[in-house]
């Protein structure tokens, strides 16, 4: 009973707290996945590559738990390539491997892409950009 359970109220907080935001997805051949800042790091690298006639996406994550497997899953099953942006070495990225169920590939912009590699640096839109264009 104790197990039925957590797996209701799991499935009731999917239901009812699960947040982010999908920009330019219905058509895209390859999605960001951020939050954060690099969240609007990757917004403007997606504008970017868009201008440069590259169909990119951005699923924006407004909360961590839940994290939206489902439409991640959607969209590798229709084709869709995934890039990860995260200010750090890779958490998120092992969820969205996760969600694609090695359907797809997924791509990484982590920490070490900094600008400058110290506390003082971020991640940047053309460095984002770059990486877009080598995985396209």
């Amino acid at each position: 009973a104790l197990l039925q359970n957590l797996q209701q109220k799991i499935k009731r907080m999917e239901e009812s707290e699960l947040r982010y935001e999908a920009y330019k997805i219905e058509e895209a051949k390859l999605i960001l996945v951020a939050y954060g800042y690099t969240a609007r790091v990757a917004k403007e690298a997606v504008n970017l590559a868009r201008a440069e006639g590259i169909k990119a996406g951005l699923i924006r994550l407004i909360t961590a738990w839940p994290f939206p497997y489902q439409i991640i899953r959607d969209k590798a099953y229709q084709g869709a390539k995934f890039l990860v942006v995260e200010d750090s070495l890779g958490q998120v990225v092992e969820d969205v491997r996760s969600a694609v169920e090695g359907r797809t590939e997924v791509h990484l912009v982590s920490i070490l892409d900094r600008h400058i590699p110290t506390d003082g640096g971020m991640i940047l839109p053309d460095k984002v950009l770059d990486r877009i264009k080598q995985i396209q």
